[in-house]
């Protein structure tokens, strides 16, 4: 009798975590309902800067050592304000001091994924999504959203100051 309840308790979990798989999917693309231009992802309100974007990153990672080694590889390697975030609340806060004009994005953090704060940007931000797990439903919302994505250890990942130059550029002049 045990092994039924057992068994029914895991079907139960298995069609729990089919309808919060359709729950995020469907968050995605109302997320990812309006893109703009190729790695811009176009979000809930613009918000008009004063004197144009700054030429500043911000690194959102939480642990600690990557965000230490990405701040200080991009900082020396492009010359700009470089900051960096442990946690989402903090990047919220970040992102309002500071006004970067790229943010490079651990997709998985702590507390889940970085969808909500995606959301919260601004239009004018540029974002890379840097992960080191990849997953169908982040390849779709990248997709969907035209944002960028590099894989932690990856050759991408070697030249991420090339690419986050490259944003720098487009969202700055």
């Amino acid at each position: 009798m045990s092994a039924a309840v057992d068994t029914l308790k895991i079907q139960a979990l298995k069609e729990r975590l089919g309808d919060l798989r359709e729950h995020r999917r469907e968050l995605v693309e109302r997320i990812c309902a309006v893109p703009v231009h190729t790695n811009v992802i176009a979000l809930r309100a613009p918000t008009q800067r004063n004197g144009g974007a700054q030429r500043a990153v911000l690194v959102v990672e939480d642990d600690a050592d990557q965000r230490t080694l990405a701040v200080q590889a991009l900082a020396e390697t492009l010359h700009v304000p470089v900051y960096g975030a442990a946690t989402l609340a903090e990047a919220r806060d970040l992102v309002e001091r500071t006004l970067p004009a790229v943010v490079v994005l651990d997709w998985y953090m702590d507390r889940g994924t970085a969808e909500a704060f995606l959301v919260s940007l601004r239009r004018d931000v540029r974002v890379l999504i840097r992960t080191g797990i990849v997953d169908r439903d982040m390849e779709r919302a990248a997709r969907r959203c035209q944002v960028q994505m590099v894989r932690k250890g990856s050759d991408d990942d070697a030249r991420l100051a090339e690419t986050v130059r490259a944003e720098l550029d487009a969202a700055t002049g």
